[in-house]
């Protein structure tokens, strides 16, 4: 096959990076179904139901309160969203190409902090921040998904960058079972019973007798409930957070909402690292690790 004469059609929320690897192969014509993936969206988020004044309000609050430009613009695209109830093309241009979680800035200052990864997969983020040079003091990575699990326990036990220690657990705001669900591609919990359960637990208990400094937490939905679990921690250790907020509306609000509310002393702002709307990632550093690590908000800014 002559790819440089094949015309490609792209329809996945990975289109910077299928472009980039189909480039390399030598593709030349390669087109992007936008249109498909923004209806996606809106089969997906149910954009309609959110179409009222306390929502947008909230949004509002949003907006007034991050520190910086991409994070505003990021709420006030969601709040467009909202009001028409359809999905805007303009959440592309928000894309941030740096790594998800691990952004430039921040890479330099990891090695030799403690890191939770609260929904590992099969190690990816593991193995990202080990490609890009980070050498952890310590890693947890809490997996519920049984096949996953087994992935990510498995690479662990055959890298030598840093000690894994790989939990078959879920995360929640008590200990608890809880039931194993599977929607295409993703794996989440809920309460109830059902043939295939899982023990959780919660971050306090976990880390009891250890410290976190990176909180790393992308659990399908469970967020808030691993974040309730977890404040006694987060207030003694006073981790950074990279925090998935996508993967309903209400997380669009409640979770920054929650976050900045408790911990009013950091620096929160909000990076999208898809070009439609998955992928979305509240950052959050405490003032002290800021100053020491001589951040500047020009850092953080989108890059193209």
């Amino acid at each position: 096959m002559n790819v440089s004469r094949t015309n490609l059609l792209i329809s996945s929320m990975y289109v910077p990076q299928i472009y980039q690897k189909a480039r390399a192969l030598g593709f030349q014509n390669i087109w992007v179904n936008f249109a498909l993936l923004l209806s996606r969206d809106e089969s997906v988020f149910r954009f309609r139901e959110f179409r009222t004044t306390s929502y947008q309000e909230k949004l509002d609050a949003l907006i007034e309160r991050m520190e910086d430009e991409p994070s505003r613009e990021y709420f006030r695209i969601m709040k467009a969203t909202a009001r028409t109830g359809k999905a805007v093309p303009e959440i592309s241009r928000l894309y941030c190409a740096e790594p998800q979680y691990f952004l430039h800035a921040l890479v330099p200052h990891l090695s030799g902090l403690s890191f939770f990864d609260a929904g590992a997969f099969i190690g990816d983020t593991l193995m990202e921040s080990a490609q890009l040079g980070i050498r952890w003091k310590a890693a947890y990575a809490f997996e519920a998904d049984q096949a996953n699990f087994e992935r990510c326990k498995a690479w662990a036990a055959g890298q030598r960058s840093f000690p894994v220690t790989v939990e078959h657990m879920a995360l929640w705001d008590c200990e608890a079972k809880l039931s194993m669900n599977s929607d295409r591609f993703n794996a989440f919990v809920t309460q109830g019973e059902s043939a295939d359960m899982v023990d959780a637990t919660s971050i306090d208990v976990y880390c009891a007798d250890r410290t976190v400094d990176f909180v790393k937490m992308d659990i399908e939905g469970a967020e808030q409930h691993a974040i309730a679990g977890g404040w006694k921690t987060f207030e003694r250790d006073r981790p950074v957070f990279a925090i998935s907020i996508y993967h309903s509306l209400q997380d669009v609000v409640e979770v920054p909402q929650m976050m900045m509310e408790r911990m009013s002393d950091y620096h929160w702002f909000v990076r999208h690292h898809a070009v439609n709307y998955c992928e979305v990632i509240l950052y959050g550093i405490p003032d002290e690790r800021w100053r020491a690590w001589g951040l500047r908000e020009e850092e953080f800014s989108l890059r193209p």
